[in-house]
C-alpha cells in the first residue's frame, strides 16, 4: 500500500492576537532557563516601587528593544505557522508563502522576581533559577555516570529475570499438558 497525497492550493488570512509575549532582557541567565520558569502571573502586576528591591540585587535590561522584538517575532512566527496549519486542516500542509504583518505593537518593561544560584560539582558549574512568584524551580543538574550505568544493568537484570521466569513457566505448562496427554492415552 502506498500513501497518496492530494495537494489542494489554498490562500487566506489568519489573524492571531498576542498579549504579553515575554522576552527575558538579561544576558546573565540563559534564555532557555528563563523561558522554563513560565507561566507568570501577569494579570496581577504591581506598579514599580523601590521597596520591592530592598535587600536584593537586580539588573537593568541588557537586550535592546529592537533585539527583543526580533526574538518576539520569531516566537510569534512559530505560533502563526501553527495557526495557519490548523486553519488549512488535513494531515499534511506545505506552506510555501507566508507574509506576516505586525500591527499595534507595544512594549512594557516589567521586573519579574527570579532567584538564581549556582553550585560546582566535579569542577563543573550548574545553575538553577526559581520563579519567586510561583516557587517553580528549573535548572541544570549533574548526572552520575556510575548510577546511570548501574540503573541500566539493573533494568537488564530485571528484564532478563522476567523473561527467564516466563520461559520456565511455559516449559512447566507444556510438561503438565504432556503428562495429562499421556494419562489420557492410557485410558
Amino acid at each position: 500500500m502506498v500513501a497518496r497525497v492530494e495537494w489542494t492550493p489554498v490562500r487566506g488570512v489568519v489573524e492571531r492576537d498576542f498579549d504579553d509575549v515575554l522576552i527575558g532582557a538579561t544576558r546573565t541567565i540563559p534564555r532557555k532557563l528563563i523561558d522554563s520558569l513560565e507561566p507568570w502571573d501577569l494579570h496581577n502586576l504591581e506598579n514599580f516601587d523601590d521597596k520591592y528591591l530592598s535587600g536584593f540585587e537586580s539588573e537593568v535590561y541588557q537586550v535592546a528593544l529592537d533585539d527583543g522584538f526580533e526574538y518576539a517575532k520569531d516566537y510569534m512566527s512559530y505560533a502563526i505557522r501553527e495557526a495557519v496549519r490548523r486553519k488549512i486542516g488535513g494531515d499534511k500542509q506545505q506552506i510555501t508563502d507566508l507574509k506576516i504583518y505586525h500591527d499595534k505593537s507595544s512594549f512594557k518593561y516589567i521586573l519579574l522576581p527570579i532567584w538564581t544560584a549556582h553550585f560546582r560539582h566535579n569542577k563543573k558549574d550548574f545553575r538553577f533559577a526559581i520563579n519567586a512568584r510561583s516557587g517553580q524551580i528549573r535548572g541544570e543538574r549533574p548526572y552520575s555516570k556510575t548510577k546511570i550505568f548501574l540503573a541500566i544493568v539493573l533494568g537488564i537484570a530485571v528484564l532478563g529475570t522476567f523473561f527467564l521466569a516466563a520461559e520456565m513457566d511455559n516449559g512447566m505448562i507444556s510438561q503438565q499438558f504432556d503428562h495429562i496427554y499421556i494419562r489420557l492415552d492410557r485410558f
